[in-house]
């Protein structure tokens, strides 16, 4: 399958695109620091230390990464109009 451009996406949140975020922000640094932690004889250094840097890290990027994905689909979907500010409906009667 080829490679989808961003214009062409679908209106629909790319979650793989998410799950790519979570595994490189939080599983993968997990398992190096568990795999650390067993190789060197650190047990639960490497695991803490991780754990407080990783999920906060992970939480942020997941999200941000989320909200710009409902971003473009809700721009996709809904573009925003301009609205014309020089001209108005109300009666000129209801400004006072």
């Amino acid at each position: 399958m080829s490679e989808i451009m961003m214009d062409q996406l679908p209106n629909q949140i790319d979650v793989k695109l998410l799950i790519q975020y979570i595994l490189l922000t939080l599983v993968l640094p997990f398992v190096i620091a568990i795999t650390v932690d067993l190789v060197f004889d650190f047990m639960p250094f490497f695991t803490i230390g991780a754990i407080v840097i990783f999920i906060p890290l992970s939480t942020v990027v997941v999200i941000r990464k989320s909200l710009m994905e409902l971003n473009r689909v809700l721009d996709a979907v809904a573009p925003i109009e301009e609205f014309d500010t020089g001209s108005s409906n109300v009666p000129d009667s209801n400004l006072n």
